[in-house]
């Protein structure tokens, strides 16, 4: 295996070390605030605390359970679980951000899978449906690849166009409407936080085309289609965003409740 910075080589180094079956994972999936439940209807072969492995960082915030999960799909067939991800916001790097789902897709997962809880920028849109992300808009400024990986690796100026696989699109929505499950296709906004969003803010937002707005996924997006990997979006809308409903205060709490409602389908 190339020779990696020492940070993403030490999560690797444990992962090999660790692994016990014969055939890696080909799909990583990430899931947002509250969304942990939706790998209890997979079998859970091999469980990993984030603290435990060299390099992983977790995340603090409720609804994030900081373990790496694998499952067994189907007999041979695995997916990596990253249930919890940290956030820029949390006083990491974008790198830093990136570091769990990067070290997956190098050690195999070339399916990546990003799920989040995000807030509905559209009001005839209802809470606990889903937004197949169709592209993206970056209000972080930030970036992972202004980072060591990029310079002594890869050349970081990366194409973004069709960042999500349009056919797992069609394939996801197509399966979606078929289980009676409320889903939307749209563009989703990323920003720092933790703050949520002024109103006017969020009409800026809507003005320019967002469906939902979060504060993770863009960075991730960036990380692994720089590296050549597969990509799915799925928000679950949890909330309003600020002064869509009137009077409606805004509460984490709520957001990990909606999401956690959410987590079977």
């Amino acid at each position: 295996m190339t020779k990696f910075t020492p940070k993403i080589q030490s999560s690797l180094d444990f992962l090999e070390s660790n692994w016990k079956f014969s055939n890696l994972p080909k799909t990583v999936v990430v899931l947002g605030s509250g969304l942990s439940e939706t790998v209890r209807q997979f079998k859970i072969v091999q469980e990993f605390f984030y603290q435990d492995i060299p390099g992983f960082s977790a995340s603090k915030v409720p609804g994030h359970s900081g373990k790496l999960l694998i499952v067994e799909i189907k007999k041979n067939d695995y997916a990596a679980f990253l249930c919890g991800r940290t956030h820029f916001y949390e006083n990491h790097s974008a790198s830093d951000v990136v570091h769990n789902l990067r070290t997956l897709i190098l050690f195999g997962c070339r399916n990546v899978l990003l799920t989040n809880s995000s807030g509905c920028l559209k009001k005839n849109w209802k809470l606990g449906n889903f937004m197949l992300i169709e592209d993206y808009i970056n209000l972080t400024s930030q970036s992972p690849l202004r980072d060591e990986f990029t310079i002594q690796y890869k050349n970081p100026f990366v194409s973004m166009e069709n960042c999500f696989h349009k056919e797992w699109i069609h394939f996801y929505e197509k399966q979606m409407k078929k289980l009676r499950i409320g889903c939307h296709k749209g563009i989703y906004v990323g920003v720092c936080g933790p703050q949520y969003e002024t109103n006017a803010e969020v009409r800026m937002m809507q003005k320019l085309g967002g469906g939902a707005v979060g504060m993770s996924t863009v960075l991730e997006t960036i990380a692994a289609q720089h590296l050549g990997a597969k990509i799915l979006g799925i928000s679950c809308l949890t909330n309003y965003a600020q002064g869509i409903k009137k009077n409606v205060p805004l509460s984490h709490f709520d957001v990990v409740e909606k999401g956690a409602q959410s987590a079977q389908q």
